[in-house]
């Protein structure tokens, strides 16, 4: 009977740990406004994202101003008021890296596009595994790009 009792033990555990992870909750889904036109021409609209990211420390990987488009990440670290990853359950955080794409496009001389695409994952550890699973972005880096792109 200790074999059984041993078994028994071991799904008491195994039971115990599921309910818990259950406790881990997908990310909410938000409605984005991620694109405005900026009644500008292209060059100043240009200059007010690169200051934006300059001023926020967004690294920019990628720039390229002739075709508008701006690859940038922002730190692991980043905080859940730009991007919903769920709660984690069990499982531990380690990471949250987060892309932007930022398209600038002249529409004509004083009339501009702007898009702002944001796309994040969370690292999470159990033990020694580790996975990833895919944010949503909350619209709040966005909003930022946009304004900053359409200020005055």
């Amino acid at each position: 009977m200790q074999g059984s009792g041993m078994v028994r033990l071991g799904l008491a555990v195994f039971l115990s740990l599921t309910s818990v992870a259950g406790c881990a909750s997908p990310p909410k889904s938000y409605s984005i406004q991620n694109s405005a036109t900026v009644l500008e021409p292209y060059n100043v609209v240009w200059t007010r994202i690169i200051q934006w990211f300059t001023t926020n420390q967004v690294q920019i990987r990628t720039i390229d101003k002739s075709s508008g488009v701006i690859y940038a990440e922002r730190a692991s670290g980043a905080g859940s008021d730009f991007v919903d990853c769920g709660t984690p359950g069990i499982t531990v955080p380690v990471a949250r890296p987060i892309s932007m794409n930022v398209f600038v496009q002249e529409i004509d001389p004083r009339k501009t596009s702007v898009t702002v695409n944001v796309t994040a994952t969370e690292t999470r550890t159990l033990d020694t595994s580790s996975f990833q699973v895919q944010c949503n972005s909350t619209g709040r880096l966005e909003r930022q790009v946009l304004a900053a792109a359409t200020r005055k």
